[in-house]
């Protein structure tokens, strides 16, 4: 089955330039191959009026507004009235570059990560999408239904499939301690690759999650079998836990000096990958 590629890009909400704490507002969604794009918004807006005390419900809705007209299409029905001069908006609609074009102009408090892309087909297109607002709009679903570490990596496996890496290797052969398993996901040429998430239903769960991460990490590090160390996840809008991570692992990169360990969003990972 034909596979083409599938563009998104996520839109961060950040009230303060000072304090950069972030939350994902919404993800726009595009396929050059099929003539599509969609930005789809955060339906618990009372979730971002929590993170920011000075949250303009109007001055947001105006923003989501504008975003739709820039990026949907097929135009939405309730935007058809103003669908004049569609054909410049969307000139670019069939290109590789059009989510980058559309994208760059925001700043201050919106702001879109860096485009990322995936593999998908018309089969499974539905299903993809649905995976990545679930990934990236995680506070639009019940914590039951919540991202866990297994459904971040399969995000993150078709990342690393839509760039035709002649050098991927999956699983490689590192194990930890207490398993069979092994403690990485993926190997690009010398760089480790391991899917994380933050945002399991439960938090004990998630407290285990990452110490088995640490103490693995540890472990590589002080028996210098790894120098690089790209750990992937889809949520940091836990800032005080995820500052607490990464403050662990920068201490961990530390002890050896010939180690370097980075903590990147899914949204950012091909750039960090590229680095």
């Amino acid at each position: 089955m034909d596979e083409f590629k599938l563009f998104y890009s996520v839109l961060r909400y950040i009230p303060s330039s000072i304090r950069m704490e972030s939350i994902n507002v919404g993800i726009v969604i595009h396929a050059p191959s099929i003539s599509f794009s969609h930005f789809y918004k955060l339906q618990n807006t009372r979730r971002v009026a929590s993170f920011d005390d000075e949250y303009d419900k109007d001055f947001f809705k105006i923003t989501m507004d504008s975003l739709r007209f820039d990026l949907n299409y097929p135009v939405d029905n309730d935007l058809s009235t103003e669908s004049i001069g569609y054909e410049n908006r969307f000139a670019y609609l069939n290109d590789d570059s059009f989510l980058s074009r559309q994208t760059s102009f925001l700043s201050n408090e919106f702001q879109f990560s860096p485009v990322q892309a995936i593999q998908t087909n018309h089969s499974t297109i539905r299903k993809d999408i649905n995976e990545l607002k679930k990934t990236f709009l995680y506070y639009d679903r019940p914590k039951s239904e919540r991202i866990t570490k297994l459904e971040v990596k399969k995000i993150l496996s078709k990342n690393l499939r839509s760039y035709n890496l002649s050098n991927l290797e999956r699983n490689p052969d590192i194990a930890s301690d207490f398993s069979d398993e092994p403690i990485f996901d993926f190997k690009v040429g010398d760089k480790y690759i391991k899917a994380i998430s933050f945002d399991y239903a439960h938090a004990a769960t998630m407290a285990t999650e990452l110490k088995s991460t640490l103490y693995d990490v540890n472990k590589v590090v002080t028996e210098n079998l790894v120098q690089k160390i790209i750990i992937t996840t889809n949520d940091t809008s836990k800032v005080d836990l995820y500052k607490s991570f990464l403050n662990k692992l920068d201490s961990l990169s530390k002890t050896s000096k010939n180690s370097k360990i980075q903590l990147v969003q899914l949204s950012e990972f091909y750039q960090t990958l590229n680095r």
